[in-house]
């Protein structure tokens, strides 16, 4: 499962060198199941997934509320056909969005499809940042799960590091891919192909990737989180449970 935190965060939250690799697999278990148990609280879903939407509307209307949080939009159309970007705004627009409002006079009408990408973020124009590394696979085909990069321990474009770590996502063109485990002597990274709605597909050597930054806000809540499992194994406690309620989701009818 891919994760709120990675691999490489925890391990400094901890205070545990990254080259104590000892616990690795109990620490990934602690930020999955964090992860999960954060979502499930919150009713919303925080890591991206490429997906069709169905939305049926009993009448026409020209606000549509989302069923789900909408990190960014590549098509829509209803039963008239398909609607131009331009004639559609999303509310709000600083943040993934929960209405479409059409600008143009129009409606929506009958069953709505929509593409796009779905999560919350409270910036998507922060939510991917380009590793500052590329694809050196020579030939990183779909089938292919080891990757090599440049420098896995490496600054990413906004200078943060290890660019890349465990039980992150990554984007190579539109496949999302999940890191399961880095190497950084090899400067290799073992993925999961075609995740959270994409196909696996192969890329050319050099094509740029990009990481996924969840909130950073509810990043240090799954630290937080996941420490508390692996040290008592006991449920959240009220404190962790309240700092979620800004990012519960509010149903619209």
């Amino acid at each position: 499962m891919s994760c709120l935190a990675g691999l490489a965060e925890l391990h400094r939250f901890l205070g545990v060198p990254l080259t104590d690799t000892a616990d690795d697999p109990r620490m990934l278990d602690a930020l999955a199941a964090a992860t999960r148990q954060i979502e499930g609280h919150c009713g919303r879903s925080f890591l991206p997934t490429v997906a069709a939407r169905q939305q049926s509307l009993a009448h026409p209307v020209d606000v549509l509320p989302l069923e789900a949080d909408l990190l960014t939009l590549t098509s829509i159309q209803d039963a008239a056909g398909p609607i131009s970007l331009n004639s559609v705004r999303q509310q709000p627009a600083d943040m993934s969005a929960a209405l479409l409002v059409r600008t143009d006079g129009g409606v929506f009408s009958g069953e709505v499809t929509l593409t796009g990408t779905w999560c919350w973020h409270a910036a998507p124009a922060e939510a991917w940042v380009s590793s500052a590394d590329a694809v050196r696979t020579a030939s990183f085909t779909a089938a292919a799960t080891t990757l090599d990069v440049l420098d896995v321990d490496g600054d990413d474009a906004r200078g943060r590091s290890p660019r890349f770590q465990a039980a992150s996502i990554i984007r190579i063109d539109s496949e999302l891919l999940r890191v399961w485990r880095v190497d950084a002597l090899a400067n290799t990274l073992r993925v999961e192909r075609g995740v959270r709605g994409t196909v696996a597909a192969s890329h050319a050597f050099n094509a740029p990737i990009d990481v996924f930054v969840p909130d950073l806000a509810l990043r240090d809540i799954a630290l937080r989180w996941a420490a508390r499992l692996l040290q008592t194994g006991e449920p959240a406690p009220p404190a962790l449970l309240e700092a979620l309620a800004p990012f519960r989701r509010l149903h619209v009818r």
